[in-house]
């Protein structure tokens, strides 16, 4: 996926997907930081996190300074290797060629692109850039830059800001050579204090999102340069901000987390401190749990969750979880069948039990009321059930049972299975039981004419969660959609992200490049309905639960 089409994405994500929470709450006990090292170590940096969920913090000092990698739940588990010591802002980026991070070094003024790995791409020096854009020493020609963060661009342009000497923001192409200056301080600009800067996806032309912190504002910047005007003021002097849909999470050092709506307006707060904040020095045994101190780096990962690093000596990483989705839908309700298109074989009942030892279940469907939904007593041909409504990324959690030696499944957008089956008590597992990827399927003629099976890319799960037949069991998924460009070329597969069976997880990060096999919808689309298969086995449901998501993005 080009750079371009990562920004394309997101924009468009932006509009049609579902809002983020708008209530947090803290996690106490994260990370899981060494207990030699005692605390994370000086937290004046940076914190975004990959495509794979791994967090990357920025560390100055302690015991492990450098870029310290956490997993998605907090367990620290490596630095990156040769990464610099000085990096007070980075970001990761998805390119075509794979994930790269761009850094800057606070007190070196070199700019970075390295591999996630460490592998460095190039590494440009201060010196590319003209002395008379740089804050000298007094009583000396010795130039003093002191680089605070950097943004790239749809176009892989990168813009460092020299934030806490000029506010100059400086431009360099894509392969690292210096393009030019825009000098802060002057008109329109009269920065004071520019101390981070983030691209911003969410309109249909991404723009700079500057957190112009001595003015408590934050101000936006076409990718040209010219001053779009203030994006929101009176803040508690802005110092990084993260973006998750429609929404943006900012890191106000004075003691707070706002996130701000597309037109500026706080729509929520967390970890508020009016007492004392802003102090780099506070020792662990003064934080209060929940209670921020100085946020400096932020950061959402593609839960919603929010991510945030304090200005700290002894270093500070605390994260946020929503306590609620908007849109969060619950399918099996008074009028159940309400919820889905017109569906032959499928009724309601108000018990349903699966025959011992047969592929059948004994119900007897009602007119009225109803709170289990089911396709037949028997196997038969009742149609796929589809959700009236269409989805984009999307949490699913499914209660569902079904009798000895029965075969279902779940067709997120009507397209990528989830297979349902009876598989309780198979020592081995394929694509083809419960929580498998059902494979995709190419004709004879093309297989022969390649020399390849007809089936490939299925994904067996991971462990055998399945219960015996007659239990009730639980389905968790989630799904990321392929993304289109404003061409309607897809820039991006399909993914689940995980699959839960019975509270056991048995898929992660799965790449769907196409339809599974014997998918009712064909092609791909940017959005699609949820599909149960009915027409393979009896299976009864008695919660069904969807949840628009939106994808996030560290920076």
């Amino acid at each position: 996926m080009t750079i371009r089409s990562f920004f394309v994405f997101l924009a468009a994500m932006s509009v049609s997907a579902s809002v983020v929470a708008h209530e947090f709450e803290h996690q106490p006990g994260f990370p899981e930081v060494p207990a030699e090292w005692g605390t994370v170590g000086d937290g004046h940096g940076e914190i975004a996190v990959a495509s794979n969920g791994e967090i990357y913090v920025s560390v100055m000092g302690g015991e492990q300074p450098g870029l310290q990698v956490y997993s998605a739940e907090g367990k620290y588990l490596r630095n990156v290797p040769g990464a610099p010591k000085d990096f007070h802002g980075f970001v990761i980026q998805q390119e075509d060629d794979g994930e790269f991070l761009y850094g800057v070094g606070l007190w070196s003024g070199t700019l970075t692109k390295m591999k996630l790995d460490g592998t460095v791409v190039f590494a440009t020096p201060v010196t590319a850039i003209p002395e008379k854009y740089f804050w000298k020493k007094k009583d000396s020609d010795e130039i003093n830059p002191r680089f605070t963060s950097c943004a790239v661009s749809p176009d892989g342009t990168i813009y460092v800001v020299d934030g806490y000497a000029t506010d100059n923001i400086h431009l360099y192409d894509a392969d690292g050579s210096y393009r030019e200056t825009w000098v802060g301080r002057a008109e329109p600009y009269n920065f004071k204090n520019l101390h981070k800067i983030h691209i911003d996806p969410r309109y249909d032309e991404p723009r700079i999102l500057g957190c112009d912190r001595a003015n408590l504002r934050l101000v936006h910047l076409s990718l040209d340069g010219e001053f779009l005007g203030d994006f929101a003021t009176d803040l508690r002097r802005p110092s990084a901000a993260a973006f998750h849909g429609p929404y943006v999470a900012i890191a106000e050092i004075h003691g707070r987390i706002s996130v701000l709506d597309k037109d500026g307006n706080i729509d929520t707060t967390m970890g508020t401190n009016d007492d004392k904040y802003n102090g780099n020095r506070t020792p662990p045994e003064q934080w209060r749990e929940g209670i921020v101190t100085s946020p400096h780096g932020i950061a959402f990962d593609a839960d919603g969750n929010i991510l945030m690093t304090e200005y700290s000596k002894f270093g500070r990483i605390l994260k946020y979880t929503p306590t609620s989705q908007s849109g969060k839908t619950e399918l099996i309700h008074d009028d159940i069948l309400g919820s889905f298109r017109p569906a032959k074989g499928w009724m309601v009942a108000d018990s349903v039990e699966a025959v011992a030892g047969e592929s059948r279940f004994v119900a007897e469907a009602v007119e009225q009321g109803g709170s289990i939904l089911f396709n037949g007593a028997e196997k038969n041909r009742a149609a796929y059930l589809f959700t009236e409504a269409e989805f984009q990324d999307v949490s699913i959690q499914l209660e569902f049972m079904v009798p000895k030696g029965s075969n279902a499944g779940v067709y997120v957008m009507g397209r990528y299975e989830i297979q349902i089956l009876d598989s309780y008590g198979k020592p081995e597992v394929k694509h083809s039981d419960l929580g498998g990827v059902y494979q995709r399927w190419r004709s004879k003629e093309d297989a022969e004419a390649k020399g390849l099976p007809q089936g490939y890319e299925g994904v067996a799960p991971k462990v055998n969660a399945a219960k015996a037949p007659g239990e009730w069991q639980t389905m968790d998924i989630v799904f990321h959609a392929p993304r289109f460009d404003a061409e309607g070329k897809k820039t991006q597969n399909a993914r689940f992200k995980t699959v839960h069976v019975n509270g056991q997880l048995v898929q992660t990060d799965v790449e769907v490049t196409g339809p599974t096999r014997a998918a009712p919808l064909r092609g791909e689309e940017a959005t699609g309905p949820i599909a149960i298969q009915g027409d393979h086995g009896p299976i009864a449901i008695r919660s069904y639960v969807v949840t628009p998501l939106t994808a996030g993005s560290g920076g």
